[in-house]
């Protein structure tokens, strides 16, 4: 991870996120959030200060995959999405010798417009969900480094 990331408290910032949402007014999706756990297993913000009101963030998480293709499972999974996000960009991705796509959404949450970049990488059972987002002004800055970091995802045996 580039230095200037720090891990967060997963726990933690998942309450923040749900009284977040409440605040703004997305109750349907902090009650998403309630009731079930958080699906990250990492996460990571930007040390520094920003000047904006969302805060350039890293999320890693793994979700078992039930669908037939690394595509279909997309579709499903975005089907019922927060209709805030919009899927401006979807492509394959290189990441090793793993199965991967990366697509980009945009959203505006009550003013608060954002960028995230997310990468799915199949490993042949379980597939990996890397979130990198950041407020829309800084998000293309942030884009080519994003996509580094996903590049950088293997499997370590344990």
């Amino acid at each position: 991870m580039p230095p200037q990331f720090n891990p967060v408290n997963v726990e933690q910032e998942h309450q923040n996120r749900i009284d977040l949402y409440k605040k703004l007014g997305y109750d349907d999706v902090a009650k998403e959030l309630e009731e079930t756990p958080p699906a990250y297993v990492f996460w990571f913000e930007v040390s520094e200060p920003s000047t904006t009101l969302y805060s350039t963030n890293i999320t890693i998480g793994p979700d078992l995959m039930d669908a037939e293709t690394l595509d279909t499972y997309l579709d499903q999974e975005y089907a019922g999405g927060p209709q805030e996000f919009v899927v401006v960009n979807r492509q394959e991705f290189v990441v090793g010798n793993y199965e991967a796509r990366r697509w980009l959404l945009e959203a505006n949450l009550n003013n608060i417009y954002i960028g995230v970049a997310q990468y799915a990488i199949f490993d042949g059972i379980n597939v990996w969900i890397i979130n990198c987002g950041s407020h829309f002004n800084e998000f293309y800055s942030w884009l080519p480094e994003f996509d580094k970091i996903a590049r950088t995802f293997r499997l370590i045996d344990q």
